[in-house]
């Protein structure tokens, strides 16, 4: 057999050519039928068999890939988990902390109401107060209204129950001041009671236990507050 029939492939020649010198028939079968293929049929079947090994081992490759990874690789990586952060609720609440307010309004239920409180120096001092220990107006003008019903002029001791509607130090027949030094000690209680309030404490349940006896002190004040802050939307 002589090497120049298997181009590029001496040694393959070579082993064939010792495989019939010693005796070896069916390598004859094989090169007879070498023989009736041509170079480039041989050719293309060795390169479709190496693209179709090739893409085997790739199919093989990516199939334990996935199994390894998981659904890692089928699916995009989830987020980590996020827990929820805690509602902070403690503390004076920014709705009762000081804010501008209609005056026009306020001075008109005031006036409607008959009270003292909507003339001067009464009203600026209440609300200069509020601004001064950053606590809402309408809080301390609603506390004068559970206290003192707004201090309505009718009464025959309006003059004096005016220069402490808040009852600080027990009432105004104990603690007979004016309303400006009132409308402060009110302002820094509130705000001192404020800073103190427990977390989900509810704000006027919580000043209710310190400002008053009357556990139903908390609506009241809660209810003419809200009507109070309601009054430019109700315009």
């Amino acid at each position: 057999i002589e090497g120049k029939r298997f181009k590029g492939h001496e040694e393959a020649a070579a082993a064939l050519s010792v495989a019939c010198d010693t005796g070896h028939s069916w390598f004859y079968h094989v090169l007879n039928s070498l023989r009736k293929v041509s170079a480039g049929a041989l050719l293309m079947t060795l390169l479709a068999g190496t693209a179709l090994g090739a893409w085997a081992i790739r199919q093989n490759e990516d199939h334990l890939l996935t199994k390894t990874v998981g659904v890692s690789v089928a699916l995009p990586l989830s987020s980590p988990l996020l827990l929820p952060m805690p509602v902070i609720d403690q503390g004076m609440p920014a709705e009762l902390q000081y804010h501008d307010i209609d005056t026009i309004a306020v001075k008109t239920y005031l006036h409607r109401r008959n009270s003292l409180l909507a003339d001067e120096p009464y009203f600026s001092a209440i609300v200069e107060s509020a601004r001064k220990h950053d606590v809402h107006p309408l809080l301390l003008f609603a506390i004068t209204g559970q206290e003192q019903g707004f201090v309505p002029k009718s009464h025959e001791k309006a003059k004096r129950i005016v220069n402490n509607p808040f009852n600080v130090f027990h009432s105004w027949e104990e603690y007979n001041t004016n309303i400006r030094d009132s409308a402060d000690i009110a302002a820094k209680l509130l705000v001192k009671l404020g800073k103190n309030r427990p977390q989900g404490k509810e704000p006027f349940e919580w000043f209710n236990q310190t400002y008053a006896e009357d556990q139903s002190w908390s609506n009241g004040v809660r209810q003419l507050f809200q009507q109070l802050n309601n009054l430019s939307s109700a315009k």
